[in-house]
């Protein structure tokens, strides 16, 4: 009978995992970042609003054309 290879998803070797990462001070990096008032996703937020806020625009200027060209 054929062995069935399982797959290791979620397993992490030590120096993989983000949460681990140690500064040359100790701390980790993740700790800083919320010490010094940044969150790790501040990033993340940022670009979403500013996708969110082309979209928008993008939506407001296309419902504005076909307005206008159906009521003219």
């Amino acid at each position: 009978m054929a062995r069935i290879r399982t797959s290791r998803v979620g397993v992490h070797r030590p120096s993989e995992r983000r949460d681990d990462t140690v500064s040359s001070s100790g701390v980790r990096d993740e700790e800083q970042q919320i010490a010094s008032g940044r969150p790790s996703s501040t990033p993340f937020v940022v670009v979403g609003v500013v996708a969110m806020a082309i979209w928008g625009a993008v939506a407001l200027v296309v419902a504005l054309v076909f307005l206008v060209f159906w009521l003219a």
